[in-house]
């Protein structure tokens, strides 16, 4: 028996006398596949042999797994999970189908049949069941609603490839970005660094286009970053990036699992610059934190003794639930405090950059609210004559 195979038995041995009591809770979220579509308990059976299928992405409790973990030393380069749903029982094989093929379906946790390897649980990620050596796979790579999913010979194709969507995905840090194929023009340059005096860190950055949710990431690349080193990068510089605009998201990650680590500590900032225009302008790294807020208030200056006026970039990462777009209004006021006009800017993209139309005052400040539930991040850029630009604070007011 090779050292593999032994190591896989005394694994198998070490579950079934009762290594599931110590289960680790991994992440968790919506399984999305094929056609951005998500693995399903069908109709919401809580039944053990319920079926499990690719359905539209709901976010209903019948779409929510959660990755337990049962061995965190890789062997092969595999960590073994079981894959929790609802009513706490686990994705597992069944019987062979009309598809003439093992079809998946709900049963009892803590056997070697609910056991799943995956290399990474990040991007992504293919399943393999343990015990088969065979692949979680969507029948036919056919996309309709109620498509069984199956276990299948694993191959490099997009019908056995998934992605975890939810909180768990939602970076430590972020930093939206502009960048042009122009070199005279408008790009982001950001910095992150590692505070540790005495521990190198492992730091993914994940570029998402401005149309694409925080699973489905334009280019990525990992950094390691020494004690108290820096990593700066320009996004015009970025291979494979290719986009107008979007955004960063910036994770600590354990190299081994590719897991985001429990402590984020990092610390940044971003400018925008603008080479034609012989300007910047700067603010720190966006955290998970700051991304949370339906409220914020700003500053801005638009005419008076100059010629310029602010701009301000919003940032939203996530869509509501359920919703196609997002929609954000704006109160103004004046120096004096009084009331000057409303303004509703809607959007689809992650990142959209708003000029409002309220040239005739100064000077004031504008009390933002995000509608429908929707959260964001508000910054404001003040660009006089074209030759400098200043980064304005604004705060979140939840």
């Amino acid at each position: 028996m090779s050292r593999t195979s032994i190591l896989r038995a005394a694994s198998a041995v070490l579950f079934l006398c009762g290594a599931a009591a110590a289960h680790a809770q991994g992440p968790s979220g919506q399984l999305v596949g094929l056609g951005d579509k998500c693995v399903d308990v069908f109709q919401s059976g809580t039944d053990a042999g319920t079926p499990v299928v690719l359905w539209e992405c709901t976010g209903n409790p019948n779409q929510q797994w959660a990755f337990d973990e049962i061995r965190n030393v890789p062997i092969d380069q595999f960590f073994l999970y079981e894959i929790v749903g609802l009513g706490g029982q686990c994705l597992q094989p069944g019987a062979v189908g009309d598809s003439g093929f093992v079809e998946l379906e709900m049963g009892p946790c803590g056997t070697t049949n609910s056991e799943w390897g995956t290399s990474s649980l990040t991007a992504d990620f293919r399943l393999t069941h343990e015990s088969t050596q065979l692949c979680l796979d969507v029948l036919g790579s056919n996309t309709a609603n109620g498509t069984p999913m199956i276990l299948f010979e694993c191959r490099d194709q997009a019908n056995q490839r998934f992605r975890l969507l939810g909180n768990s995905d939602l970076p430590a840090y972020f930093v939206p970005f502009v960048e042009t194929d122009l070199f005279d023009g408008l790009t982001t340059l950001f910095a992150v660094r590692n505070p540790s005096a005495d521990t190198s860190v492992t730091v993914r950055l994940a570029y998402y286009a401005t149309d694409r949710g925080p699973g489905q990431p334009t280019a990525s690349q990992d950094r390691v970053l020494a004690p108290r080193g820096v990593q700066t990068v320009d996004v015009r510089n970025v291979p494979g990036l290719g986009v107008f605009s979007g955004w960063v998201g910036i994770t600590s990650i354990d190299p081994t699992t590719g897991l985001p680590l429990s402590e984020q500590d990092l610390y940044g900032d971003f400018f925008r610059v603008n080479d034609a225009g012989n300007a910047a302008s700067g603010d720190r790294l966006v955290s998970a934190a700051d991304v949370q807020c339906g409220e914020w208030h700003s500053r801005f200056f638009n005419g008076g003794v100059f010629s310029g006026g602010t701009r301000f970039q919003i940032f939203v990462p996530e869509l509501p639930e359920g919703a196609t777009q997002w929609s954000l209004r704006g109160r103004v006021y004046d120096e004096q405090g009084n009331f000057v006009d409303s303004f509703t800017t809607v959007s689809t993209l992650n990142v959209t950059t708003v000029v409002p139309s309220f040239l005739a005052q100064p000077f004031g400040a504008i009390e933002w609210e995000f509608l429908d539930g929707a959260q964001g991040h508000i910054s404001a850029v003040m660009t006089a004559l074209g030759r400098f630009s200043v980064g304005l604070e604004t705060e979140c007011r939840d």
